[in-house]
């Protein structure tokens, strides 16, 4: 009986240490011996992920229950070496790490294989997201950026947007990128970050979201070349973009371009005018042809380890022609017949230079040179032919801009919590020429320095904030007239993580719209003979205030959102009209007019596998109210699908607006942007696809105007935009002398270009 009793606690011994469970703790220092916040640490055992970390404002991470075994662990820090380590856990471990700043310096062949693809860690200003390992192993980024829940891409055009149709600002490891992001190798992306409240530096820019990817350096020989095409059958749409890369490890060259175009697209229109006096019908067909070319070059020169200098050039050229003919009526005037034309054709030069300057391993200094030039000529011609007479009119615009600046920008990291401020000086010169009556031409000048600071960090282990301020100062001149401007810019975050799943996040942000130039130009810019379309030269910058609170769940491959936004507007630049006495003629020009108020209740939902691909959508209720007025409600929905099986891929999107307001009239919508695009991998580089565009049928929409005595409606039956099939091939190549290749910056226009039609 002694002896079994003995074999008894013998066995349960041995079972408890079998199953015994340890714990895996430490810290995370750079180089000179600070604490690391932010740290990520990646457990893994075999294939498969145990857990994930993130260091806090003491750089201390912490595992439970650990099984004894041997393990993986992967330590990463933006800007510092990745470590990778493997452990034999059989007790209780303290392990601390020291990482170095990045530099040449190669890694060990220690591959991460656990699929991180379903791991996202909130933050105060968004989220950190993780590719899976089949997103690594594709060699076509944008493909592999479709698994981000929030994003919806579309890799046949090379699209990058958010699921509320937005498009985010891209940055490479926290560096403006412009172009695409044809040259990332997604093996090397480490994390990608969404940035969904800015801090001042961007907000001023009206920036609403940023997607910044953090990638491992690229060094040694290589070069790369992809080439992108997509054509409707007919040829009524298409795009067509190559791109070139080369360079080693200190030295890199890239070209890119771009051909779009609209060719025939064909619609159909009708509309009415209403006034004291008389009423116009007219129905007719519409003719729309329009390319747009775009070249960019960009060289990238590290000096050294602490020195980055890149200059860029690019250049945009797109003309476009408009006809239409048709048919109406006019009170006591009898019917008509009218032909109409509107050719525009815009060109941007945009030259860039960056300089960075690294002091400490955790301070820099950013500046960022930029000039722009650019013209813009736009010709409308309209002819209106009665029984007895012929209204014929005609305005021939020839305007340019040049516009530049300089932008400094230091970024340091005090007692755990990052620091940024800056300064941007900005100028800009229009000049508006309407030659066709010989009116004297139009001068605006726009002087801008903007100042901020930005802090963040952790309060405490589950609370991490972001806070910034900044002050624009604007002065603008207006045909001699001086205009002076002080608006502050403001941003605030926080984030609360309840678990591993759950987190809740508010934001709130104040930024200033100043009015474009098509906004304040005082010459009519329409050939109807009942309508005038100026600008005011008096407008005043609109302010903004938005808040929003967010809750987010991620769990299983599941990821669920709600939030509820409010948004104040102030000094709104908005249209507005009135009758000329005893004329009849409406003149619809813009001013401040008070205030309005938006509520919005918005749901994301997603899901992603990474045996096939993801769902997601979006769908928000919005509720605008204006003064005076009762409230005004529309939604809007979003929907993308993505997936893979063997060589076939497959991509979708729906971008659908039925219904918006302005505050004197409402458009309505039919059909919706959207597409299906399956795709076929005939090898690792080449790729054939075909898909189905506008998959709700013809776009159309109406819109409903009233202003005082005057009312209109205006339909447009766009004929060419619904059930168009589409082809398209996609190449990419890579080349490398070895295995590693850092990564460069590029840079981006800070000019869309002068446009005086609304």
């Amino acid at each position: 009986m002694k002896h079994k009793a003995v074999l008894l606690v013998l066995f349960l011994t041995c079972s408890v240490c079998a199953v015994a469970q340890h714990t895996l703790q430490g810290t995370v220092r750079s180089e000179d011996n600070k604490f690391l916040e932010g740290a990520v640490i990646q457990l893994q055992r075999d294939t498969t992920l145990i857990g994930v970390s993130m260091t806090e404002r003491k750089g201390e991470y912490r595992f439970d229950n650990i099984e004894k075994g041997d393990y993986l662990l992967y330590v990463s820090a933006f800007g510092h070496q990745p470590i990778r380590e493997r452990l034999n856990i059989i007790s209780n471990v303290q392990k601390d790490f020291n990482m170095t700043v990045e530099g040449e310096a190669l890694l060990d062949e220690v591959t991460i294989t656990a699929d991180m693809s379903q791991v996202i860690i909130p933050n105060a200003t968004g989220a950190v997201y993780y590719l899976s390992n089949h997103a690594k192993g594709l060699n076509n980024p944008y493909e592999a950026l479709q698994e981000i829940d929030r994003l919806i891409i579309i890799p046949t055009e090379k699209k990058v947007m958010l699921t509320d149709g937005s498009s985010p600002l891209i940055l490479i490891n926290g560096k403006r990128f412009g172009g695409g992001i044809d040259s990332i190798d997604p093996s090397l992306v480490e994390e990608v970050e969404l940035i969904e409240s800015p801090s001042a530096r961007y907000v001023k820019d009206g920036i609403r979201s940023i997607l910044n990817i953090k990638m491992r350096r690229r060094a040694a020989s290589y070069y790369n070349a992809n080439l992108t095409a997509r054509h409707m059958l007919p040829l009524m749409y298409g795009i067509t973009m190559p791109y070139f890369e080369t360079g080693n490890s200190r030295l890199s060259f890239n070209v890119s371009a771009q051909h779009f175009y609209f060719h025939n697209d064909d619609s159909t229109w009708e509309g009415w005018q209403r006034n004291a006096g008389y009423y116009k019908d007219s129905s007719g067909d519409k003719r729309y042809n329009m390319q747009n070319f775009y070249g960019e070059a960009n060289l990238d020169w590290l000096i050294s380890d602490k020195d980055n200098f890149v200059i860029n050039a690019s250049i945009i050229v797109s003309p476009s022609k408009t006809s239409t003919s048709g048919t109406g009526s006019l009170t006591d005037n009898g019917s008509f017949s009218l032909w109409g034309q509107d050719k525009g054709n815009y060109y941007v030069n945009s030259y860039n230079l960056y300089y960075r300057h690294v002091f400490t391993k955790s301070s820099f200094l950013e500046a960022t040179g930029h000039f722009n030039f650019n013209g813009n000529s736009t010709k409308g011609h309209r002819i209106e032919e009665y029984n007895d007479w012929t209204y014929d009119d005609l305005y021939d615009f020839d305007n340019y801009r040049y516009s530049g600046g300089l932008e400094l920008d230091f970024t340091t990291r005090i007692s755990g919590h990052s620091l940024e401020v800056g300064d941007h000086l900005n100028y800009l010169k229009d000049r508006i020429r309407q030659k066709a009556e010989g009116f004297p031409a139009f001068h605006h000048s726009n002087y801008n320095n903007y100042i901020f600071a930005n802090i963040s960090g952790s309060l405490t282990k589950r609370l991490t904030y972001a806070l910034s301020i900044g002050l624009d100062f604007m002065r603008r001149k207006t045909e001699g007239k001086w205009f002076n401007y002080v608006r502050p810019v403001e941003a605030a975050s926080l984030n609360y993580r309840i678990n591993q799943a759950n987190s809740i996040n508010i934001r709130y942000n104040l930024e200033n719209t100043s009015p474009n130039v098509a906004q304040l130009n005082p010459y009519n810019t329409s050939t109807d003979s009942l309508v005038i379309n100026i600008g005011s030269p008096d407008l005043l910058p609109t302010r903004h205030y938005n808040w929003r609170l967010q809750y987010r769940f991620n769990k299983y491959g599941w990821t669920i959102s709600p939030s509820v936004a409010y948004n104040l507007h102030t000094d709104i630049v908005q249209r507005i009209g009135y009758t000329n006495p005893g004329t009849s003629v409406y003149t619809s020009t813009f001013q401040n007019n008070g205030r309005y108020r938006m509520l919005t209740a918005s749901l994301s939902l997603g899901y992603q596998s990474s045996k096939w691909g993801g769902i997601s959508f979006s769908v928000n209720n919005n509720t605008n109210f204006y003064e005076g007025q009762c409230g005004k409600n529309y939604f809007t929905f979003n929907a993308n699908v993505y997936g893979w099986y063997k060589k076939l891929s497959w991509n979708g999107y729906l971008n659908f607006n039925p219904k918006s307001y302005d505050i004197n009239s409402v458009t309505k919508r039919k059909g919706a942007e959207s597409e299906l695009t399956i795709s076929y991998k005939i090898s690792n580089a080449l790729s054939v696809n075909v898909g189905m565009r506008y998959l709700l049928g013809k776009l159309q929409s109406k819109t409903y105007m009233t202003q005082g005595s005057y009312n209109s409606f205006n339909r447009t039956i766009n004929n060419d935009r619904g059930f168009r099939p589409m082809i398209g091939i996609s190449y990419y190549f890579d080349k490398n002398s070895s295995a590693i290749q850092r990564q460069k910056k590029k840079l981006n226009s800070t000019e869309s270009g002068i446009n005086i039609k609304e």
